[in-house]
């Protein structure tokens, strides 16, 4: 009986211990933070062509110096399709005035040639098996159109730009667009100011263009999310282009760019996609030799390709061709949400490694971003990919050292393509 009254008291001593020390004010250990909760969209659903999913873009300045009329295009098309690009985007083609405002939105520009001239353009890229698409602006509409005697209240006071609060002039720019889809044949349009347009527009646009066949839409925004949610599939990447250039500039660290990335997929419905300019080296102020890794970086990337000048794929042709190709056959390289989103990590200061994967296949990207040698050494291995430019098996073991010269880059698939 003694035995189990000492128990009980040792008993309830430690308890009044243990709840005594419950009540310090001691370190302990803070629940976890909540994390914020994911953002939705409410995206409408888009009727895509299906030949969407592998394509890259070159876009057709007409009518710059040296002149470039229909008939100028076509010697381009074969030249295009031989490096693995498929569509071609046509800078505005409407009648205008000296001062490029907009005369009719359903006739050509006489200087390009005649719409007969422009149609035989559109065989000749239905031969080579490609897409055109237009680009389409309706910010600056001459005085001469007849809009401006037969409507003027369309028109902004004191001014050539549209008012598109009002509904006629929105559904009769709707059916000027139609007019593309079925006698110009196209199968797109490259919006420009487009995120000066408001969204009630493109809402009524959309659904409306697709009634007359599939059709694609880009804007040459950035920053617009609203644009991916009602209308378009492509908007512009400057704010991840502007980050790459600096890194290669030596400004920023790859880490800016990887966060650049990392805003840009939280900032966007999972449909979106970018389209990832190819220009030539001069025109981007880059210092030497980062010049042709930013065109590889660009082309890897999540989102689309668009080359802006045949010197890219002269000057570059066993850099960029290989990769265009690739970006056809390689489900990973595919768009939007036919392919694999990027990966992007930092293993070391001054190199970033991108990787894509979907359906089983894989491409990966090692990149040193610098002027200077640099090196890492892989924690784990991984299976072996062929070199895109050599063919060469390439295997990563865990422990041995990669170095990197100033600029090189390793391009490995599975699978790969030789050209």
């Amino acid at each position: 009986m003694r035995l189990y009254h000492n128990f009980t008291l040792s008993l309830l001593i430690s308890t009044i211990l243990l709840l005594a020390c419950s009540n310090e004010e001691s370190p302990r250990e803070l629940p976890p933070t909540e994390s914020a909760p994911a953002k939705t969209f409410e995206v409408r659903s888009l009727k895509t062509p299906l030949w969407f999913r592998n394509i890259s873009f070159y876009q057709v300045t007409l009518g710059a110096e040296p002149t470039l009329r229909f008939k100028d295009v076509m010697p381009l098309l074969p030249v295009l399709k031989d490096n693995g690009v498929e569509a071609i985007i046509l800078s505005s083609v409407f009648a205008t005035d000296d001062q490029d405002r907009v005369v009719d939105f359903t006739k050509v520009d006489p200087r390009l040639g005649t719409f007969e001239q422009y149609r035989e353009l559109l065989q000749e890229v239905r031969r080579q098996r490609m897409r055109v698409l237009i680009e389409w602006n309706h910010q600056q509409v001459s005085p001469s159109h007849v809009w401006k005697e037969n409507n003027p209240e369309w028109f902004d006071q004191g001014s050539d730009g549209l008012d598109l609060s009002h509904e006629n002039l929105q559904n009769t720019l709707v059916e000027s667009m139609k007019f593309w889809l079925r006698s110009g044949d196209v199968t797109g349009f490259y919006c420009t100011d487009a995120k000066e347009v408001p969204m009630s527009f493109w809402k009524l646009a959309r659904p409306s263009l697709e009634a007359v066949k599939p059709v694609l839409m880009i804007s040459d925004a950035d920053d617009a999310v609203e644009h991916h949610l009602e209308c378009f599939e492509l908007t512009a990447g400057s704010n991840f282009e502007a980050k790459l250039d600096q890194v290669l500039a030596g400004n920023n660290e790859v880490a800016d760019l990887i966060a650049q990335y990392e805003k840009e997929m939280s900032t966007y419905p999972a449909t979106y996609a970018k389209f990832r300019n190819l220009e030539p080296a001069r025109e981007r102020g880059n210092i030497q030799g980062s010049s042709t890794l930013k065109l590889v970086i660009q082309s890897i990337m999540s989102g689309v390709p668009l080359v802006k000048s045949l010197e890219v794929l002269s000057q570059n042709q066993s850099v960029v061709k290989p990769l265009m190709f690739l970006r056809m056959h390689n489900r990973s390289l595919w768009n939007a949400s036919h392919g694999g989103q990027s990966s992007l990590t930092s293993p070391a200061p001054g190199i970033l490694r991108i990787e894509r994967t979907h359906a089983g296949q894989t491409v990966v990207l090692i990149a040193n971003l610098s002027g200077e040698k640099r090196s890492y050494t892989p924690t784990t291995s991984e299976r072996s990919r062929s070199d895109l430019y050599t063919g060469k098996d390439v295997s990563v073991v865990a422990g041995a050292e990669v170095a990197l010269n100033p600029w090189q880059y390793i391009v490995t698939a599975n699978p790969s393509i030789q050209i």
